[in-house]
């Protein structure tokens, strides 16, 4: 059931009907020990099975960390792949070596180490979330509206992956 709240005309009207909320005060930039752990062991041998019970802002905090590693095998592995709707692992890789996004999330990184307001986590439904980032400096080289939000979907083995194409 979701939670009645009050209009946040800060943030894209979608995100004002939720099911939980919470403000995320670690650093996403840097991996925990234990989403350290995961990634060691997803580098070596992936399995769908290392994401069970992670939440959608440590699926983030992975990808983000496989992209600045530049590990696009796993960052395909961490999307929700729906048949028809995302390309195969071949074309993404192609896709990546054409158009890397490394430029864009060293700057991402920078910006979030240096000027962000606020990360949330907000879960709108039990199939859907958004990690939620607003920006003290407006614009800047990421978002000219002063935030950026990425979707993250529950796949249907009811694990949280990015969504393809997940940046807004």
């Amino acid at each position: 059931m979701k939670e009645s709240q009050e209009q946040d005309h800060t943030k894209p009207v979608f995100l004002n009907n939720y099911i939980s909320k919470r403000e995320i005060i670690e650093d996403i930039t840097h991996l925990t020990p234990r989403l350290a752990t995961i990634y060691e062991r997803a580098q070596k041998e992936y399995s769908d099975e290392l994401l069970k019970g992670l939440q959608p802002v440590e699926i983030f905090a992975l990808d983000l960390h496989a992209v600045q590693t530049k590990n696009y095998r796993l960052c395909y592995q961490l999307i929700n792949l729906v048949p028809g709707s995302t390309p195969d692992l071949d074309t993404y890789l192609r896709e990546i070596s054409v158009y890397p996004v490394s430029d864009n999330t060293e700057e991402l990184i920078r910006i979030l180490k240096n000027d962000t307001k606020s990360v949330e986590e907000i879960i709108v439904t039990n199939k859907e979330a958004y990690i939620f980032i607003t920006y003290k400096t407006v614009p800047n080289k990421v978002s000219d509206v002063g935030y950026t939000f990425y979707r993250i979907e529950k796949t249907k083995n009811g694990l949280w992956k990015m969504g393809f194409l997940s940046c807004q």
